[in-house]
Order: C-alpha cells, then sequence, then structure tokens
C-alpha cells in the first residue's frame, strides 16, 4: 500500500483482513462491481494510536541476512550467526504511521546459545532504526546469551511520522529478534 491508502483486489481479501490487525483500521472509500461481484476496494488505512504496546509479529516483515524459524516463544524469530550470513537488515518492511508524538520501538533480543565467547560489551551488534531521524546501535553488553532482553529505540516525530522500521545487522556478533513493539509515549519533546 501507499502511504495512507490500500487498494485492495478481490483475490487478496485475505491478506487484508491479517493486515487489518496490525496496520490499525481499515475505512472503505469506494468499491467497484462487476454484474453484483466486486472487483477491487479502495480503503484509508486510520492508523491505530499506539497507547498500549502494538506488538508487530515477524510474519509481517522481510529480512535481507539471517534465517527465520519457529522458536516455540514467538510466532517466528530471526537469527542471524557470525561466518554464516553476511550484515544487513535483519527485520525491515514495516512503516510506522501514527500521530505526532514520543514512540518507544522495543525489540527483544538475544545472543543464540553455544554460539560464541562472550564478545567485548562495547562492540556494536546493531542499529535500530525508524526512519532517517531516529537510531541507534544495540551494544553486546545490552544483549544475553541465550535470555531475551529488550533494546529499545526512542523517537520523538514533530509531524506525523511515516517511519520505515528496520533492523541492520552490523554482522559482528550472533543475534536472535523475537518481536518488536511500538508505543506512543505522550507528545515529542521539542528540538533542543
Amino acid at each position: 500500500y501507499l502511504d495512507d491508502w490500500l487498494l485492495e483486489f478481490s483475490a487478496f481479501e485475505d491478506l487484508v483482513k491479517s493486515m487489518k490487525r496490525y496496520d490499525g483500521r481499515l475505512e472503505l472509500v469506494s468499491s467497484y462491481e462487476i454484474e453484483g461481484k466486486r472487483v477491487f476496494s479502495l480503503y484509508r488505512i486510520i492508523p491505530p494510536d499506539f497507547t498500549t504496546p502494538w506488538t508487530i509479529p515477524l510474519s509481517h516483515t522481510v529480512q535481507q541476512t539471517g534465517t527465520t524459524r519457529d522458536d516455540g516463544r514467538s510466532e517466528r524469530v530471526r537469527i542471524a550467526y557470525v561466518g554464516k550470513h553476511t550484515e544487513g537488515y535483519l527485520q525491515h518492511g514495516q512503516i510506522l504511521r501514527g500521530t505526532p508524538g514520543r514512540y518507544r520501538i522495543r525489540y527483544s533480543l538475544s545472543v543464540p546459545r553455544g554460539s560464541q565467547t562472550a564478545p567485548p560489551s562495547a562492540q556494536p551488534v546493531l542499529r535500530l532504526e525508524a526512519g532517517d531521524g531516529c537510531s541507534r546501535e544495540v551494544l553486546a553488553g545490552e544483549l544475553t546469551v541465550g535470555a531475551y532482553g529488550f533494546a529499545d529505540l526512542i523517537c520523538d516525530f514533530q509531524q506525523a511520522p511515516r517511519a520505515p522500521l528496520r533492523v541492520y545487522w552490523l554482522g559482528t556478533v550472533s543475534v536472535k529478534l523475537a518481536e518488536f513493539s511500538i508505543e506512543r509515549l505522550g507528545p515529542a519533546e521539542s528540538p533542543k
């Protein structure tokens, strides 16, 4: 879909139904029928308010590197191993649409068991990105071997965000990504 609109062809109704759960409400704007059968519909996407954490499963994103598999804890997980995968986007394809404000994007991350010895705590592992104006590196010292922990990206959007959410793996430490959530914390802080 483009920006705040979704054009649905009748052959893809199931995809649209699943998107309603994760991308906000869809408001029917127009529909075209031939002989009583719907051919396509145009919807306006009304973003969720994100006042409570909104969990996004990895099945609604794409990847450039790593392996996706079931883990039992989450719907799917992405794992990138040093020496097996090349650096690149472990997660991308989801766009944050919302109202202006301060947002927390929380990622559930760990270092896979038995993947390596403990890296130096200051070693950069990932870069969390929300559009061009908000990013931060996750250091090895923030991750736990074999147990999930959280890495937060806090972003202030003075305008309504249309920010692609991405996780770039630097290829330095093996890592596992389980899921991520979005929450609006309140009004945006004024730029300094």
